[in-house]
């Protein structure tokens, strides 16, 4: 299970668990993951297929024999850095002030 630019990647295989960490600012309601399994299984959803991951997603990978696993993928992508607002310094206009 491969998702392009994936920071950090954990498998639970006793839970049947993936989590993936991607970039701050990542769009996580269309990533699509290059699945990787033996040359007769199949997974649904398919290899390449868009995912909304805003929350798990699970995958059924079947094996050639029929039996199936399901795992379940979720995506977290840390909050963005606060930017601090950029602050122009503007110069005061001097007053004067009349004399007599």
């Amino acid at each position: 299970f491969e998702l392009a630019n994936s920071v950090a990647a954990k498998i639970d295989e006793t839970n049947r668990a993936l989590s993936l960490t991607m970039p701050s600012g990542t769009d996580v309601t269309v990533l699509a993951p290059t699945i990787t399994v033996s040359e007769n299984a199949t997974t649904t959803p398919a290899t390449g297929e868009a995912q909304d991951f805003t929350n798990p997603v699970t995958y059924t990978v079947t094996a050639q024999d029929g039996s199936a696993q399901e795992y379940i993928v979720t995506v977290t992508v840390p909050a963005s850095e606060p930017v601090a607002p950029a602050v122009e310094k503007v110069d005061e206009p001097v007053v004067e002030e009349p004399t007599e």
